[in-house]
């Protein structure tokens, strides 16, 4: 499946909407590094290098977002998807004390478009208790993987000075019948697919500027396969990167 004419004009359109009608329109730019990137629990290769780009606002309650997502991993000649580009629609609402979030995603691969494929999202999000949020949010992938993969996290967010927060989050994934990863005798996942822990500190270098280092860990399923040859399985990850984003 190849990235469609079709849908580059529809992401130009709706960019050119929210520019349009939007309400407190913001742009977000950012690049990172990661050691690892992880999907879902999956070490898909390391020195991952991402850019991403958004555009954001806010129409009779609503929120509505734009973003591509960049990124490369060259450390595994024998990756067949060593470029991807995500490209996402979003629109959150809040009702009351909770959050909702849905959107659509576009994942594609360059020269693997055999492994292009869509997600469509929803997902909820409120403070539960002491500054302690709750989020959880499905993706349904509705194209090449029939499948479901569910996330469920737990954060908090502590600020020791005016510049600097420290982001704490601690999650689980489950699947449902999900074919982005196999498990090693070939077989769709369900159930448990990987827990995680992370902790991020962005830093406000200057208004709109911000430097965010951060650390996970990741204990995933041991039977996970990755999609790229060579790869590693699932199991016990650390990771660590940093990515610096600007908004204006």
């Amino acid at each position: 499946m190849k990235l469609s004419k079709t849908l580059l004009c529809g992401l130009v359109a709706v960019g050119s909407t929210l520019l349009t009608y939007g309400e407190d329109v913001t742009g977000t730019v950012a690049v990172g590094y990661n050691s690892i990137y992880e999907f879902r629990g999956v070490d898909l290769g390391s020195n991952m290098v991402e850019a991403s780009a958004s555009i954001a606002t806010t129409y009779n309650g609503f929120g509505f977002s734009a973003t591509a997502w960049y990124a490369t991993v060259n450390d595994n000649a024998n990756n067949p998807t060593p470029n991807e580009l995500d490209l996402t629609l979003g629109i959150t609402k809040s009702l009351g004390p909770v959050n909702l979030s849905g959107g659509y995603i576009y994942y594609n691969f360059f020269g693997a478009n055999s492994a292009n494929t869509q997600e469509l999202y929803l997902g909820a999000s409120m403070e539960i208790i002491a500054g302690i949020s709750a989020s959880a949010t499905a993706y349904r992938d509705v194209d090449l993987f029939d499948g479901t993969y569910v996330d469920f996290n737990l954060s908090k967010t502590f600020k020791p000075c005016s510049a600097v927060d420290i982001v704490t989050v601690v999650g689980m994934g489950l699947a449902d019948d999900s074919g982005w990863q196999l498990k090693a005798n070939g077989r769709t996942l369900d159930g448990y697919q990987q827990f995680y822990a992370m902790v991020t500190v962005p830093w406000t270098i200057r208004k709109g500027v911000t430097l965010a280092p951060y650390l996970r860990y990741v204990n995933a399923d041991g039977a996970l396969m990755s999609e790229v040859p060579g790869a590693a399985t699932g199991g016990d990850h650390i990771i660590g990167g940093i990515k610096l984003t600007c908004t204006f």
